[in-house]
Protein backbone atom coordinates (compact mmCIF):
# COMPACT_ATOMS: atom_id res chain seq x y z
CA UNK A 1 0.00 0.00 0.00
CA UNK A 2 1.21 3.50 -1.03
CA UNK A 3 0.48 6.65 1.08
CA UNK A 4 0.65 9.73 0.01
CA UNK A 5 0.03 13.52 1.18
CA UNK A 6 1.15 17.14 0.56
CA UNK A 7 3.23 19.41 2.11
CA UNK A 8 2.96 22.79 0.30
CA UNK A 9 4.92 22.21 -2.62
CA UNK A 10 6.06 18.21 -2.70
CA UNK A 11 4.28 15.39 -2.27
CA UNK A 12 5.55 12.29 -0.06
CA UNK A 13 4.77 9.05 -0.63
CA UNK A 14 5.37 5.82 1.69
CA UNK A 15 4.67 2.40 1.22
CA UNK A 16 4.12 0.71 4.84
CA UNK A 17 7.18 -0.47 5.47
CA UNK A 18 9.92 1.84 3.88
CA UNK A 19 11.08 5.68 4.23
CA UNK A 20 8.87 8.22 2.85
CA UNK A 21 9.99 9.41 -0.73
CA UNK A 22 9.12 13.47 -1.53
CA UNK A 23 8.76 14.91 -5.24
CA UNK A 24 8.36 18.53 -5.77
CA UNK A 25 5.17 19.84 -7.81
CA UNK A 26 4.38 23.27 -8.44
CA UNK A 27 3.03 25.73 -5.52
CA UNK A 28 0.37 24.72 -3.06
CA UNK A 29 -1.27 21.32 -4.44
CA UNK A 30 -4.76 20.63 -3.00
CA UNK A 31 -5.83 17.46 -4.99
CA UNK A 32 -4.79 14.30 -6.68
CA UNK A 33 -5.68 11.17 -8.54
CA UNK A 34 -3.79 8.16 -9.99
CA UNK A 35 -4.35 6.23 -12.79
CA UNK A 36 -1.90 4.81 -15.25
CA UNK A 37 -1.70 8.10 -17.39
CA UNK A 38 0.78 6.03 -19.96
CA UNK A 39 -0.51 2.59 -20.02
CA UNK A 40 2.91 1.03 -18.40
CA UNK A 41 0.82 -1.06 -16.48
CA UNK A 42 1.79 0.95 -13.32
CA UNK A 43 -0.61 3.60 -11.22
CA UNK A 44 0.99 7.25 -11.99
CA UNK A 45 0.31 10.71 -10.03
CA UNK A 46 -1.54 13.75 -11.09
CA UNK A 47 -1.47 16.68 -9.08
CA UNK A 48 -3.96 19.92 -9.44
CA UNK A 49 -1.35 22.57 -9.24
CA UNK A 50 -0.03 23.11 -12.76
CA UNK A 51 -0.86 19.91 -13.50
CA UNK A 52 1.77 17.70 -12.49
CA UNK A 53 2.65 14.21 -13.45
CA UNK A 54 4.76 11.66 -11.86
CA UNK A 55 5.36 9.01 -13.45
CA UNK A 56 5.53 5.39 -11.71
CA UNK A 57 8.62 3.55 -11.52
CA UNK A 58 6.76 0.52 -10.32
CA UNK A 59 8.20 0.20 -6.92
CA UNK A 60 6.97 3.09 -4.75
CA UNK A 61 9.07 5.66 -6.82
CA UNK A 62 8.11 7.96 -9.44
CA UNK A 63 10.17 9.48 -12.50
CA UNK A 64 10.11 13.58 -12.85
CA UNK A 65 7.43 15.51 -13.13
CA UNK A 66 6.21 16.09 -16.22
CA UNK A 67 4.02 19.31 -16.14
CA UNK A 68 1.11 21.35 -17.51
CA UNK A 69 -0.48 25.09 -17.48
CA UNK A 70 -3.69 25.19 -16.05
CA UNK A 71 -5.92 28.34 -15.40
CA UNK A 72 -5.91 30.15 -12.07
CA UNK A 73 -6.13 28.35 -8.62
CA UNK A 74 -6.58 24.75 -9.71
CA UNK A 75 -7.65 23.11 -6.10
CA UNK A 76 -9.80 19.67 -7.75
CA UNK A 77 -8.80 17.49 -10.34
CA UNK A 78 -10.15 13.66 -11.43
CA UNK A 79 -9.47 11.52 -14.60
CA UNK A 80 -11.35 9.54 -16.80
CA UNK A 81 -11.86 9.21 -20.56
CA UNK A 82 -14.07 11.89 -21.30
CA UNK A 83 -13.69 12.13 -24.63
CA UNK A 84 -14.76 8.65 -26.17
CA UNK A 85 -11.37 8.02 -27.03
CA UNK A 86 -9.84 5.13 -24.67
CA UNK A 87 -7.16 7.50 -23.61
CA UNK A 88 -7.08 8.99 -20.09
CA UNK A 89 -8.52 12.66 -20.25
CA UNK A 90 -7.32 14.84 -16.95
CA UNK A 91 -10.43 17.55 -16.13
CA UNK A 92 -9.40 20.19 -13.26
CA UNK A 93 -11.29 23.05 -11.27
CA UNK A 94 -9.51 26.62 -11.88
CA UNK A 95 -10.89 28.19 -8.77
CA UNK A 96 -10.29 31.91 -9.70
CA UNK A 97 -11.48 31.40 -13.31
CA UNK A 98 -14.75 30.07 -12.54
CA UNK A 99 -14.33 27.06 -14.86
CA UNK A 100 -13.19 23.76 -15.61
CA UNK A 101 -9.94 23.00 -17.76
CA UNK A 102 -9.73 19.83 -19.84
CA UNK A 103 -6.65 17.81 -21.27
CA UNK A 104 -7.24 15.53 -23.23
CA UNK A 105 -4.87 12.33 -23.08
CA UNK A 106 -3.04 11.61 -25.80
CA UNK A 107 -2.77 7.67 -24.41
CA UNK A 108 1.32 7.99 -24.10
CA UNK A 109 1.28 10.02 -20.70
CA UNK A 110 1.14 13.07 -22.64
CA UNK A 111 -1.75 15.64 -22.89
CA UNK A 112 -3.03 18.34 -25.28
CA UNK A 113 -3.60 21.74 -23.77
CA UNK A 114 -6.44 23.05 -21.51
CA UNK A 115 -9.75 23.28 -23.11
CA UNK A 116 -11.98 25.28 -20.77
CA UNK A 117 -15.61 25.22 -19.81
CA UNK A 118 -17.85 27.43 -17.84
CA UNK A 119 -18.20 25.76 -13.89
CA UNK A 120 -20.33 29.07 -12.28
CA UNK A 121 -18.70 30.68 -9.65
CA UNK A 122 -16.01 29.76 -7.47
CA UNK A 123 -16.30 25.36 -8.37
CA UNK A 124 -14.16 23.87 -5.12
CA UNK A 125 -14.33 19.88 -6.30
CA UNK A 126 -14.89 17.84 -9.43
CA UNK A 127 -15.72 14.29 -9.83
CA UNK A 128 -16.71 12.07 -13.12
CA UNK A 129 -19.61 9.29 -13.77
CA UNK A 130 -21.91 8.46 -15.80
CA UNK A 131 -24.85 10.08 -13.92
CA UNK A 132 -27.32 9.78 -16.32
CA UNK A 133 -27.17 6.07 -17.71
CA UNK A 134 -25.74 7.44 -21.30
CA UNK A 135 -22.35 5.38 -21.01
CA UNK A 136 -20.29 8.97 -21.23
CA UNK A 137 -18.69 10.15 -18.95
CA UNK A 138 -20.13 13.36 -17.16
CA UNK A 139 -18.87 15.73 -14.74
CA UNK A 140 -19.97 16.86 -11.27
CA UNK A 141 -18.74 20.33 -10.10
CA UNK A 142 -18.75 22.07 -6.42
CA UNK A 143 -19.47 25.70 -6.39
CA UNK A 144 -18.49 27.34 -3.14
CA UNK A 145 -20.13 30.99 -3.51
CA UNK A 146 -23.36 30.21 -5.17
CA UNK A 147 -26.81 29.37 -3.65
CA UNK A 148 -26.91 26.10 -5.74
CA UNK A 149 -23.86 24.17 -4.48
CA UNK A 150 -23.40 21.49 -7.31
CA UNK A 151 -23.44 21.69 -10.86
CA UNK A 152 -23.71 18.73 -12.83
CA UNK A 153 -21.92 19.05 -16.70
CA UNK A 154 -22.82 16.65 -19.00
CA UNK A 155 -20.86 15.03 -21.51
CA UNK A 156 -18.40 18.11 -22.00
CA UNK A 157 -16.40 16.65 -24.96
CA UNK A 158 -17.83 15.86 -28.04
Amino acid sequence: MLHCFFLFVEIVCQTPYGPPNRYLTGPFPTSITTDDFNNDGKLDLAVDNTISLLFSRGDGTFNSQATYPVGSLPISITAGDFNGDSKLDLAVVNYDDNNIGMLLGNGDGTFQNQQTYSAGVHPISITAGDFNSDSKLDLAVVNYHTVKKKRRIINPCP
